[in-house]
């Protein structure tokens, strides 16, 4: 028996530019910022990178969030 994944059960892994304005509360450039200088850390660690405008939600939380 095959499982059946309907789109609303998959949630994103990684949070936009949107995303990350809101949390921290920043304009656009300083959240594009950001998301870049995360996803060069995570490619110096080994990492895939992330499509532009994009960030890992579990490593973004790791470093924002307490």
């Amino acid at each position: 028996m095959e499982a059946t994944v309907v789109q609303s059960d998959v949630t994103a892994a990684y949070y936009s530019v949107k995303d990350v304005m809101a949390i921290l509360g920043c304009k656009q450039t300083k959240a594009q910022d950001v998301i870049r200088q995360l996803n060069d850390e995570m490619v110096s660690q080994g990492y895939m990178r992330y499509p532009k405008g994009k960030v890992s939600r579990k490593y973004f939380n790791e470093r924002f969030r307490r």
